[in-house]
């Protein structure tokens, strides 16, 4: 069976303005490498947003604490 996502993609327009960041949102798990996402970022220089809850927030927000803007 095929669980097909439930947005229809057709009504947004995706931005393409560079404002130097990305985005994350989903849930906040150590299964997703949130945490070598926000290593990458702060590497590249780049910032990066998360949206979401889950059980490694805490101790994402702990670890990464001075990097916050």
């Amino acid at each position: 069976e095929v669980i097909y996502n439930p947005i229809d993609h057709d009504l947004y327009e995706p931005s393409y303005d560079n404002n130097n960041y990305f985005i994350y949102f989903g849930r906040i798990e150590k299964i997703k490498g949130i945490n070598s996402m926000i290593k990458a970022s702060i590497d590249a220089d780049v910032n990066l947003k998360i949206v979401g809850e889950g059980n490694e927030l805490d101790y994402l927000k702990e670890k990464f604490k001075g990097y916050s803007k």
